[in-house]
């Protein structure tokens, strides 16, 4: 293998791939990142057995080959050359030799023959989905993902496509982040969950500006995504997801409008108090207002926020932290609350259609109330 590179590029294309290189292995040749030179092209791929990924770039192509190179090594030497093209060639003992105008440097490379192919997506279902579109979605839910031992299922983001509409849901037990967005595949009906470990690196390939549509292919045990150059296959979480229809309540006893940023303002000022101590803080909501409260042993907060209430008075307490969550993800001038009944009921924050993004927060249990 012997190719002429530009620096910059293959800076990049590796740092990408990185995304797929795990901290700890069972297999010393997932450490690495392969290297494959062919129709001067050159295809970098790194696999950790959940996540793989593969991108292109263009090269000079003298003799075509492969092999596997430690990630970490390859990443910070090429981050330190200067120069703009670097000359890489593989020798038959697996040696690699990398030199530039000024430069020469020799390492150990490894043989590609234990390095795992990424999965064939085969007989794959299909759907087109705006970038920006995927990373709003991706956005408002993964915070609510778990990290558990004992329920694998609820660790991944639930994709679901029926009628024409693509339904993304997340719970780690104690709450539920739901978004919707149509779509057009008429034919088209699956359910799958992906492992949010996964959706935390496809996110970081995302842009919030860009139009372009990404490209999904799905299959029984993996899914892959096409974003720009890039290729990103993972592997399918195994279980039944909760059927979330049926936990979200459909009547309420108090329905609030409120400015949310006055309201994250009057939480961040809580947070000073609750997160130090049980992280709970309290609503107390009468009729125009709603007044946030944090108690403890060591100090009190709190702070009214004006609020258009329909419906009977409450006093409810939640985990601050996830409430601000929900608040933060619907990101509208104007937020809906809706509270089902009692101190022990569940919250549901809804977005303006009260329709494309639903949130439903657990209360937690606080002393003084009832």
């Amino acid at each position: 293998m012997k190719i002429r590179v530009n620096q910059e590029a293959l800076n990049k294309a590796i740092g990408v791939v990185q995304k797929a290189v795990p901290s700890r292995v069972t297999m010393p040749i997932l450490k690495g990142i392969l290297f494959t030179a062919k129709n001067q092209q050159l295809i970098l791929v790194a696999n950790d057995m959940q996540i793989g990924i593969e991108t292109s770039i263009e090269c000079r192509v003298e003799e075509e080959g492969s092999i596997v190179i430690d990630s970490k090594l390859i990443g910070d030497i090429v981050r330190h050359i200067k120069d703009e093209v670097i000359h890489l060639v593989v020798e038959d003992n697996l040696s690699i030799h990398m030199n530039s105008v000024d430069l020469d440097i020799s390492i150990k490379g490894y043989d590609t023959m234990e390095f795992p192919e990424l999965p064939e997506i085969q007989n794959p279902k299909k759907i087109l989905i705006k970038e920006k579109v995927l990373l709003d979605m991706i956005q408002k839910t993964i915070f609510a993902v778990a990290e558990t031992d004992y329920m694998h299922i609820i660790n991944g983001i639930l994709f679901e496509i029926k009628k024409n509409k693509l339904v993304v849901a997340a719970t780690d037990g104690r709450r539920f982040a739901l978004r919707k967005q149509k779509i057009t595949n008429e034919e088209l009906e699956t359910r799958f969950v992906i492992p949010g470990s996964s959706l935390k690196e496809i996110r970081k390939l995302l842009s919030v500006d860009s139009d372009e549509s990404i490209e999904v292919l799905m299959a029984d045990n993996h899914v892959s995504f096409m974003i720009n150059q890039v290729k990103i296959v993972t592997r399918l979480l195994q279980g039944e997801f909760i059927k979330y229809g049926a936990i979200i309540p459909k009547d309420f006893l108090t329905h609030v409008k409120v400015d949310t940023t006055r309201l994250l303002s009057a939480l961040d000022i809580n947070s000073v108090l609750a997160e130090k101590v049980n992280s709970a803080v309290i609503l107390n909501i009468e009729s125009d207002y709603i007044e946030v409260m944090s108690q403890s042993e060591i100090g009190n907060i709190s702070k009214k926020v004006k609020a258009s209430v329909k419906g009977g008075p409450l006093q409810i307490a939640f985990n601050i932290r996830f409430l601000i969550d929900g608040i933060k993800a619907v990101d509208e001038e104007v937020i809906n609350l809706l509270f089902v009944k009692g101190s022990r009921s569940p919250l549901v924050i809804k977005s303006r259609d009260l329709e494309s993004y639903q949130y439903l927060l657990s209360p937690v249990l606080v002393s003084d109330i009832n």
